[in-house]
C-alpha cells in the first residue's frame, strides 16, 4: 500500500489553486506602504485576469519597465475595485492601460461570457436538445441571470468565471483539430459508449475452429471407452468358455439313482458363499488401506480438485476465443493452472508417507491440467490443437 500511495503522489499533477489572488499592502514604520510580489503571484494574476496579461505583453519592456508597470497596477482603479475603500477608488487617477483592462473586464461581467460553439457542447448534458420534450412546463433560461438586473450579478459572474477557469485547468480538455468534424469529435468523447446498452445488442458469434477427424471410428471408440479389440475379445469369451465346459463334462454321466445328500450340498453352498464374501471383504480392506488419508489432508485434496475443475472449465471456454477480454481471461487461467500444479506437488511432498496416495488421487486431474498447458503452448498453423 505504501508503494502504491507513493506512486500515486508522484504521478498526480498539482492543479491550479482555487483562491483568488488578493494582495494586501503592508505599512512599515516610516509610513511607507509596500506590497510583496513574487513570480507565483504574477502567474496567478495573469491566470485570473487575462486582460492584465495582455496589457503586460503589450507594454513591458517596450513602453514601461516591469517595476513601473506593477506600481501603476497597484495604484489603478482595476486593483482597488473589489476592496471596501470605495472612496479611494473614486479618487484614483486615470490610467489608460488599466482603465482599458477595467472596461473590458466589466463588459464581460455585465454582458456575460461569449457563447460557446454548439458543435463542441456535450450533447448528453445539453438542455436545448430536450426543449421539444417540455412543451407543457417549458424549458427557458433563468431570467434572474439577465445582465443588468442586480448589483450582485456582477459578483456572481466573477466567482463563476473563476470557478470555470479552475475546472478547465484541471480537465485540460483537448481541442478539436481543424480537420476534425463534429461527428468525429462526438465519437472521441465516448457518446457511443454512453447510449449503447450491451444487453440489447445481438450476441456475437465467436469464431470457432473446425475439427477435422481423419479416423472417425477411432474417435467414437475413444468417446464410448470401448475399442474393437475389446469387442472381439468379449465375443470370443463365450465360445472359449463353452468349449472348456464341454471338455470338463465330456466323461461325466449322470446317475439319478445315486442321490446327493442334502447336508453335502448345503455344506458346499456355504463354502462357496463364504469364499465369495471373504474375497469381497479382502478387496474392500485393500482399497480402504490404500486410499486412507488424514481428514485434513483429504479436505485439501478436495479443495484443490474443486478449484482445478473451475480453472479448466474457464480455460476451455476461452481457449479459442478472439475477444480481447477472453484472451486475457485465458492467460489468467493458464497462470492459475500452473500454480495449481505447484500446489499439488507441495501437498504431495508435505504428505510424507501418504504422498503416493495423494499422487494417485491427483493422477487424472494432474493429467488434465498438463494437457491444458500443452494446448496453450503448442500453436499449430495459427490454431491450437488439443493434446491427445
Amino acid at each position: 500500500h505504501l508503494l502504491r500511495d507513493e506512486a500515486a503522489k508522484t504521478e498526480q499533477k498539482k492543479g491550479r489553486s482555487s483562491t483568488v489572488p488578493d494582495l494586501k499592502p503592508v505599512t512599515e514604520e516610516g509610513g511607507d506602504v509596500k506590497i510583496k510580489i513574487t513570480p507565483q503571484i504574477i502567474h496567478d494574476i495573469f491566470e485570473h485576469y487575462p486582460s492584465v496579461k495582455k496589457a503586460y505583453t503589450e507594454n513591458v519592456p517596450h513602453n514601461l519597465k516591469e517595476e513601473e508597470f506593477w506600481k501603476r497596477y497597484f495604484q489603478s482603479k482595476f486593483f482597488h475595485r473589489n476592496r471596501s475603500n470605495a472612496d479611494r477608488m473614486k479618487n484614483q487617477q486615470k490610467d489608460d492601460i488599466f482603465d482599458k483592462c477595467f472596461a473590458e473586464d466589466e463588459d464581460e461581467l455585465v454582458h456575460g461570457p461569449k457563447k460557446r460553439r454548439l458543435d463542441r457542447l456535450n450533447r448528453l448534458i445539453d438542455l436545448s436538445m430536450t426543449a421539444e420534450d417540455h412543451l407543457e412546463s417549458g424549458n427557458e433560461p433563468d431570467i434572474t441571470m439577465q445582465p443588468g438586473t442586480g448589483k450582485s450579478l456582477t459578483l456572481l459572474r466573477k466567482f463563476n468565471r473563476h470557478a470555470e477557469r479552475v475546472l478547465k485547468s484541471s480537465l485540460s480538455e483537448k481541442p478539436m483539430k481543424p480537420k476534425e468534424s463534429p461527428s468525429d469529435y462526438t465519437q472521441k468523447k465516448g457518446y457511443k459508449d454512453e447510449i449503447i446498452i450491451e444487453d440489447l445488442d445481438a450476441d456475437e458469434i465467436e469464431p470457432r475452429i473446425l475439427l477435422n477427424i481423419n479416423d472417425s471410428r477411432r474417435y467414437f471408440e475413444s468417446q464410448t471407452g470401448t475399442s474393437m479389440n475389446d469387442i472381439g475379445q468379449n465375443e470370443k469369451f463365450p465360445t472359449s468358455a463353452l468349449t472348456n465346459m464341454k471338455a470338463l463334462f465330456a466323461d461325466w454321466h449322470p446317475d439319478l439313482r445315486k442321490p446327493i445328500r442334502r447336508s453335502v450340498s448345503s455344506q458346499v453352498t456355504q463354502m462357496l458363499n463364504k469364499a465369495i464374501k471373504d474375497r469381497n471383504n479382502l478387496n474392500a480392506r485393500q482399497r480402504n488401506s490404500e486410499m486412507k488419508i488424514p481428514p485434513a489432508l483429504e479436505q485439501q485434496v478436495m479443495n484443490i480438485h474443486s478449484a482445478s475443475k473451475e480453472f479448466l472449465r474457464h480455460f476451455w471456454s476461452t481457449v479459442n476465443s478472439a475477444a480481447p477480454e477472453r484472451i486475457e481471461k485465458n492467460k489468467r487461467m493458464v497462470e492459475q493452472i500452473r500454480k495449481t500444479l505447484e500446489r499439488i506437488d507441495e501437498v504431495a511432498e508435505t504428505a510424507g508417507e501418504d504422498g503416493k496416495v495423494v499422487r494417485l488421487m491427483f493422477k487424472h486431474m494432474e493429467a488434465a491440467l498438463k494437457n491444458a498447458l500443452v494446448v496453450r503452448q503448442a500453436p499449430i498453423n495459427g490454431k491450437r490443437k488439443r493434446a491427445q
